[in-house]
């Protein structure tokens, strides 16, 4: 694997975490306030906690054909850090 492919990887692991860690703060809240919005909020960090379980599948046994463009490389990764900015933000908002 290359380096880059490998520390993806290691992004979405982080993004499964924090996914997860979102996932049980909604959860918590949902049982002490019981708002629809709390719900919504589970549905999605759920959702995104199973694409990124998804993608580290198939970053590990399919993306080696992917993995000889500089430029497919280079997207996958931007796109990955922006993803864990994004999830980093709501993660600090809601622990707040």
């Amino acid at each position: 694997m290359a380096d880059l492919q490998l520390i993806s990887i290691g992004i979405y692991a982080v993004s499964v975490a924090i996914s997860a860690l979102l996932l049980y703060i909604y959860a918590k809240n949902y049982r002490h306030i019981k708002s629809s919005y709390n719900i919504g909020l589970m549905i999605f960090a759920f959702l995104f906690l199973l694409d990124n379980i998804i993608t580290i599948h198939q970053a590990i046994f399919s993306w080696s054909y992917l993995m000889d463009d500089p430029v497919i490389i280079a997207h996958i990764f931007l796109q990955d850090v922006i993803d864990l900015v994004g999830l980093g933000a709501l993660l600090y908002i809601t622990w707040k």
